[in-house]
């Protein structure tokens, strides 16, 4: 059975009006999401991975200036186009129809309610309306999101937490108003490992459980191996190359690309591998022509002055390179 596509992303571009230049933070954004699937977008920092990550939502800057086209197909709803949608709209698709997860897991929290206030406000009014049964509710996904004593967090405020323990309310947060889509925005970047990995594998656990289509922003290009279908690799606002997560393991066809998975690969070693060369480039100074050109050691004359245009990659994705490595 085919998959039909829940999410659409084209021509998007996103502008930050400065005195001097109106720099395109994010450019030519190409990609679309089937139900049921995760797409995972990686990168370094300064890449434009939350930035992507909080478009998705409607959340960009006030004054930010955005053109393209952000696509939803839903269960009982359709959303054309958020760039039309006034913020009122889009509250009422954030946080039942799509939901979330930030890098702090305070960002989604009210300091000032108690958790299983937050959790109810989700709800929709004829779920709040029976008291005891959405109580039972709250509590239940406390429980799924991997909480030991979800009444005791229940009644807990968010400054009561450890880091671990506000991320799975968070969660549940996320997934109290039963969404077709989550999207999760580095969501263990505060997190020890054994913490993340346990609370990756209670996400994984309940989107299957679910049917939800997951778009999760990672630094971790071990997790995102583990847990994503299709990957997304964004560098300086662009994405360089896109793909079935295990073809771009199994045979990069960019270089920067072929460059994190090194860096990736290097890290189970017995000693620290060589970073990428140089830094990534800010946006309001951006080289000519691709912008990875000056850290790419497979670079020529033409990828100083040329921008390369997306194309077709070999392992069925799309990629952004004048001399791809097939």
């Amino acid at each position: 059975m085919n998959k039909t596509s829940l999410l659409e992303v084209s021509d998007f571009e996103l502008r930050l009006p400065q005195r001097w230049a109106t720099p395109a933070i994010l450019k030519d954004i190409h990609f679309e999401v089937k139900s049921g699937e995760s797409l995972a977008i990686v990168g370094e920092s300064g890449s434009g991975k939350s930035m992507l990550c909080r478009s998705l939502l409607g959340l960009w800057p006030e004054d930010a200036q955005v053109e393209g086209r952000i696509v939803y197909q839903m269960p009982g709803i359709k959303v054309d186009n958020i760039l039309n949608f006034t913020e009122k709209e889009m509250e009422k698709v954030r946080g039942r129809q799509i939901g979330f997860l930030f890098q702090e897991s305070m960002a989604s929290l009210n300091p000032v309610l108690r958790c299983g206030t937050q959790i109810l406000d989700i709800f929709p009014p004829h779920v709040r309306r029976q008291r005891k049964e959405a109580r039972t509710r709250a509590l239940q996904l406390l429980h799924l999101s991997g909480l030991e004593d979800p009444s005791k967090v229940y009644r807990s405020y968010p400054h009561e937490l450890s880091g671990g323990m506000a991320q799975r309310v968070a969660l549940a947060l996320a997934l109290a108003g039963s969404p077709s889509l989550l999207i999760a925005d580095e969501p263990f970047s505060a997190l020890d490992i054994i913490t993340t990995n346990q609370i990756i594998r209670t996400l994984v656990k309940l989107t299957k459980e679910r049917q939800m289509t997951v778009v999760l922003v990672l630094h971790n290009l071990q997790l995102a191996a583990a847990h994503s279908d299709w990957m997304i690799v964004m560098y300086a606002g662009r994405i360089m190359e896109q793909g079935k997560t295990a073809d771009l393991f199994d045979k990069p066809s960019h270089p920067y690309s072929q460059a994190l998975l090194s860096i990736a690969d290097g890290l189970e070693g017995d000693k620290l591998p060589d970073g990428i060369p140089g830094e990534i480039p800010s946006i309001e100074a951006l080289p000519s022509g691709c912008p990875f050109h000056p850290r790419c050691r497979y670079a020529q004359p033409k990828c100083a002055e040329l921008e390369p245009a997306d194309q077709a990659a070999l392992h069925g994705g799309r990629i952004r390179c004048h001399y791809p490595l097939w």
